[in-house]
C-alpha cells in the first residue's frame, strides 16, 4: 500500500510527465527507505495498518491542516508532501540516468550541459529540508492533538534533516 500516489506527486512536486514511468520505483524505494526511516517502524507500521483498516485517524496528519497551540493557528502540510518532496530530492539524483545492455548511460540531449554532482546533492538537500520543515511541524500536529503516542508532550527540538 501506498501513502501517495502519482497525481499527489504532481500536485506537490511535479516530476517530468516523459519520466512518469519511474514513479512507482521511486515511490517504492522512498516509501521503504526514507519514510520508514524519518518515522521509524513502529509509527510507519501504525500509520499503514490504520489505511489497510481505512480507519480515519491520521486522514489529516497525512494530507494536511491546521491545529492550534494556544493562541496560534499553525498549517501545516501532511505527510504525502513528505513524501513527494522525498521522492523528488531521489529523482533528480536518477532522472537522467539510463539503464542499457550495456550498462549506466547518461541521456543528455544536444545544447544542454549536465548539472555537477555537488549541485545535486545541494538540490536534494534542499528539498529534504523542505521535507524536514514539514515533518517537524506534523510531529507538532501530533502532540497538539495526542493522536500519537510516539511523540510525547516534551520540549522541541529541530528536526535535522541529516538523520536520513
Amino acid at each position: 500500500m501506498e501513502l501517495w500516489t502519482l497525481a499527489d506527486q504532481q500536485t506537490n512536486k511535479a516530476i517530468s510527465q516523459n519520466l512518469e514511468y519511474m514513479f512507482d520505483d521511486l515511490q517504492r524505494e522512498t516509501q521503504e527507505n526514507d519514510v520508514i526511516n524519518l518515522l521509524g517502524v513502529e509509527f510507519y507500521s501504525e500509520i499503514m495498518q490504520s489505511l489497510q483498516l481505512e480507519d480515519e485517524k491520521f486522514d489529516t496528519f497525512l494530507e494536511g491542516g491546521i491545529f492550534y497551540e494556544g493562541d496560534i493557528t499553525i498549517h501545516f502540510r501532511g505527510l504525502k508532501y513528505i513524501c513527494c518532496y522525498l521522492l523528488y530530492a531521489n529523482y533528480i539524483r536518477v532522472s537522467y540516468i539510463q539503464d542499457t545492455f550495456s550498462g549506466f548511460m547518461m541521456n543528455q540531449p544536444e545544447g544542454q550541459q549536465r548539472i555537477s554532482g555537488k549541485t545535486l546533492d545541494s538540490l536534494a538537500n534542499q528539498y529534504k529540508q523542505i521535507a524536514g520543515t514539514q515533518y517537524d511541524l506534523c510531529k507538532r500536529y501530533l502532540v497538539a492533538t495526542g493522536i500519537s503516542t510516539y511523540f510525547p508532550n516534551k520540549a522541541r527540538k529541530s528536526f535535522k534533516i541529516n538523520a536520513l
